[in-house]
């Protein structure tokens, strides 16, 4: 699966997850993405919860469905 810096084409280097693989960016509650959704820009005001934006982000959706699915397939394999 691509990190979103690669999602996205991001350059945004003071950003905690460019270069940086392995942990979800809505998982980051330190860094807000504005670069790539105005959803996000939008709500930051409005939500507490990070993630509640990030739910309106493409990234998130896809990211999100590829691993419910991965779980699905790696727990239909073993049975």
């Amino acid at each position: 699966m691509k990190e979103c810096y690669e999602y996205f084409n991001c350059e945004s280097v003071d950003c905690s997850k460019y270069n940086n693989p392995g942990e979800n960016c809505w998982d980051v509650e330190r860094d807000w993405c504005h670069a790539h959704s105005p959803a996000v820009i939008f709500l930051r005001e409005e939500v507490e919860n990070k993630k509640e934006a990030c739910k309106l982000c493409f990234y998130y959706k896809e990211q999100t469905e590829a691993q419910y699915m991965l779980r699905l397939l790696t727990e239909k394999s073993k049975k």
